[in-house]
């Protein structure tokens, strides 16, 4: 019977690359008083370990306001998809966090330095909270030979906490393509709980299953993860107040954005 569920877990999601809450970055080291964006657009990559693979999916968008010249604060929200995916180990329960929502709050601070591109210091929080059951059964032998069915049924709760912060460059190569760059590091805090109730259909394994504390499981762990991120990208203004944008970063793992962007 397979036991270290959360073991398995925290193994899959204890990488620094979960400061991709706090992508895309998709927008110009400028900003100006009054401005107003609306950023929507999806970003994904993939998180392997030792044991399996982390297929994660981000859809969301952001309102960013320009409070004065030189500062801008922004906020969004949308949905993350996780796959947990424990291939080298057959056994291993597999989880799918289907849907579940993810805030981001953060700011843009121009720095006011004369240099040939624009250049800011630019900080953002992201959280997530995801949910799965566990619902896995597994054939057992019995002391008298023979064999019984080991039902585990519970729940899989973890908060993800990510903070990035770095530098911000932009550059007009001309009136219709912008390229930026980022550079600075991430930090993440995971914190993940298990509980389930452990049954069987023999009696006696029952009986043994709760004299040895095994009829109920829980546990808790909290991880946290320091690490560089880097990332670069083009805006490519479309119309007046209308641009497209493709990214990649390099947070642990490789992650890849695009989307679009209304100013008003």
């Amino acid at each position: 019977m397979k036991v270290f569920v959360t073991s398995l877990l925290l193994v899959a999601f204890a990488s620094p690359g979960w400061a991709v809450l706090g992508l895309p970055y998709a927008q110009e080291a400028a900003v100006y008083q009054g401005d107003m964006q609306i950023t929507g657009g999806l970003t994904i990559g993939e998180l392997p370990d030792s044991d399996g693979e982390v297929d994660v999916l981000m859809l969301g968008g952001r309102f960013s306001y320009g409070v004065m010249d030189g500062l801008q604060l922004f906020g969004g929200f949308g949905l993350i998809d996780v796959d947990v995916d424990m291939d080298d180990d057959p056994d291993a329960p597999d989880f799918d966090f289907d849907n579940e929502p993810y805030l981001q709050i953060g700011a843009l601070y121009t720095l006011p330095l004369d240099l040939p591109f624009d250049l800011g210091l630019r900080g953002s929080l992201g959280y997530a909270r995801l949910e799965d059951s566990i619902r896995e059964s597994e054939i057992v032998g019995t002391p008298g030979g023979g064999a019984t069915m080991i039902h585990i049924d519970g729940d899989i709760d973890v908060d993800l906490l990510s903070m990035n912060i770095g530098l911000l460059g932009s550059y007009a190569i001309n009136p219709t393509v912008s390229v930026y760059g980022f550079g600075g590091v991430s930090h993440t805090r995971l914190e993940m709980d298990m509980s389930a109730r452990v049954t069987s259909e023999d009696a006696f394994v029952s009986q043994m299953l709760a004299a040895q504390g095994q009829s109920r499981m829980s546990d808790s762990e909290t991880e946290t993860s320091t690490d560089l991120a880097v990332a670069g990208g083009l805006l490519l203004h479309v119309v007046e107040r209308f641009s497209l944008y493709a990214e990649v970063a390099h947070i642990d793992e490789v992650w890849a954005s695009a989307g679009g962007r209304l100013t008003f």
